[in-house]
Order: C-alpha cells, then structure tokens, then sequence
C-alpha cells in the first residue's frame, strides 16, 4: 500500500497578484479542487465557512472522507509545539495506511504553517510522497 499527503496551504497568494493572473488564477483552482477531490482522506483546519461549506458538502457526496481539525485547538493546557506535532502525526495516519490524502489549511497562518510543515517532515521521513499546493480558495471561482 502506497498512500500519499498533498498539503493545501497555509500560504495564500496576495490578492492582488491572483487578480493579475486572471484566468491562469481560475485554472489554479480548479486544478486543487480536482485534485482534492480525487482524495480518500481529507483533513482541514480552515476559517472560511464557505471553504468549509465546500468541503464538508460535497466531498462526503463523491465518497471523499473529510475531518475537522479545529477540535485540537479547542482544548487548553497543550503545549503548542507538541500540539502542532501531535495534528501532523493525526493526519499522518492515513498515507501511513496507504490512503491517498490531503490536508486543507487557510487561516491563520501561525496556526497553519507549524502543522503542514511537521506533515510534510514525517511524510518525507517515512518515503511518503507529498505535494504541496498554495492556498487558492481567494482566488476567483473557475467560470
């Protein structure tokens, strides 16, 4: 069994440079959406309702499963090092079963970059390929 981690995020790009790109920006979406919804596993930590309206609504319908990680940051008396370490081991999980999977970050970056970068460390550590992908939910829909 192979699975894989494809990373969505933290970063975004300027708005102002996904306006200068047009249709280009467009196509950048619609390429991470297909991609995310290829996935059996997807994971996300995600502030914006309507990103998190798309995933939880119609990626359950297409077969994809799909769980919040927000819980982890709603508990108090953690570490926030071991507790960015302890949400990529969680997400880890499933490339580690062979599940091809993606994890979905948008929103605040000192809570999004530290997870995804531990994610990525323990998929690389353990011969799991990842692909990371910039953040482009802001940028306009595809037409």
């Amino acid at each position: 069994m192979s699975g894989s981690l494809t990373i969505v995020g933290p970063l975004r790009l300027p708005v102002g440079i996904a306006e200068l790109m047009g249709t280009d920006a467009a196509d950048a979406r619609q390429a991470t959406m297909h991609r995310i919804e290829n996935m059996e596993k997807v994971y996300y930590l995600i502030e914006e309702p309507d990103i998190r309206g798309w995933l939880t609504g119609v990626l359950p319908r297409i077969g994809v499963q799909v769980e919040d990680l927000s819980f982890f940051y709603a508990t108090s008396g953690h570490n926030v090092n071991e507790l960015h370490l302890e949400v990529a081991e969680w997400i880890m999980q499933s490339p580690r079963l062979g599940l091809d999977t993606a994890v979905v970050f948008s929103g605040r970056p000192e809570l999004c970059v530290p997870p995804a970068a531990a994610a990525g460390a323990l998929a690389l550590q353990a011969g799991i390929p990842v692909a990371m992908l910039p953040q482009v939910f802001t940028l306009p829909a595809p037409r």
